[in-house]
């Protein structure tokens, strides 16, 4: 169990309690933040590093009620293997993956998991036992929602098509069994004429769409990619019916913004911290601190205080691993940016 501690610092002339509650989006829960590191309110103790990061322990997300999905990652020796536990960590069912692992990700049903053999891509869905699987999904990468109640994918049987501003997308009622067909327009917005020129003549539609984030009012954020033309992906953000409603504002492509708690602001950490308006996709605030280039640190994660006031932006220094060591918590006003303060945390190798 993590011990908590306050560390008292005096740091940019200001003497303060080291102790921040911030927003987890994975957990769906808040957590305090310490000099020590992430404690959540029921207890676990998690890594302030992205999951690509961590090499102390895996990541856990919430599943139902009091469960939580672990995935532990494949060694030279063992599968990859998921792990259904409860608050204290004690694991209830676990399930070895087939080679091919690509993602697995949490539903109100139970895990799904996505594995490849070749091009082909497999979702199996399975329940908190780890022992039904309630749903297969061959061929074509698919959105399940959180709730596990809705399906979306791209049915395009060969898995190229000469290019189209038209892209078929199916969404599939699991409590219905009903199937509604489905056109995403992938150049909507696109304010680019010499791109719409230079489009791809043929792409994967399978890949069109992915990595899509609920939000409030049965719309989604989907990174979309229009052609192989242009790196990275554009994200829009869609109603129920895969309707275009907006694309967020400013550098996004390949960063996947997370919520806040009360859904109001997607944020996403790269060499920045972008924070958007989830109703309008407009850039609400950037925060590129100059002085973490002249330190010879880099961002490698971002919290937001559960009243969307503060953000914590952990930075890092190389170690020529990839790996970042030194680690700090830097404070900002979220509706300024104005910098609060910078204190130490604990490293985690």
């Amino acid at each position: 169990m993590l011990r908590h501690f306050l560390l008292t610092v005096g740091l940019l002339g200001l003497g303060t309690t080291f102790a921040v509650t911030v927003w987890l989006p994975e957990q769906q829960q808040t957590a305090t933040l310490t000099a020590a590191g992430l404690q959540t309110a029921d207890g676990r103790a998690l890594s302030v590093l992205p999951t690509y990061y961590s090499r102390s322990r895996p990541e856990t997300v919430p599943l139902s009620g009091n469960l939580f999905l672990r995935v532990n990652l494949a060694t030279t020796t063992k599968p990859v293997q998921l792990v259904v536990e409860d608050a204290q960590e004690k694991p209830l069912a676990t399930l070895n993956v087939p080679s091919g692992f690509v993602r697995a990700w949490p539903t109100g049903y139970g895990p799904c998991v996505t594995t490849t053999v070749g091009v082909a891509q497999t979702t199996r869905c399975w329940n908190l036992t780890l022992k039904t699987i309630w749903a297969t999904f061959g061929g074509l990468p698919v959105y399940v929602s959180r709730l596990g109640d809705v399906v979306y994918t791209t049915p395009v049987p060969d898995g190229s098509q000469p290019y189209s501003s038209s892209v078929p997308i199916a969404r599939l009622d699991l409590r219905t069994g009903k199937v509604a067909a489905l056109t995403l327009d992938a150049i909507a917005a696109e304010p680019d004429p010499e791109y719409r020129r230079n489009v791809a003549e043929g792409y994967d539609a399978r890949n069109t769409t992915h990595d899509w984030v609920a939000l409030p009012g049965n719309r989604f954020l989907a990174c979309v990619t229009t052609t192989l033309a242009k790196w990275g992906c554009r994200l829009d953000v869609l109603n129920r019916d895969a309707q275009f409603l907006y694309t967020l504002q400013g550098v996004a492509n390949d960063l996947i913004p997370a919520r806040s708690r009360d859904g109001r602001l997607l944020y996403a950490i790269g060499n920045t911290l972008q924070v958007w308006d989830a109703a309008t996709g407009q850039r609400l605030r950037a925060i590129h601190d100059p002085l973490w280039a002249k330190k010879g640190r880099y961002a490698v994660n971002a919290f937001l205080t559960p009243d969307n006031r503060e953000t914590v932006i952990v930075t890092g220094k190389d170690d020529q691993t990839g790996y970042p060591h030194e680690l700090q918590a830097w404070r900002y006003a979220l509706n300024t940016g104005k910098r609060l303060e910078i204190l130490p945390l604990q490293d985690e190798h």
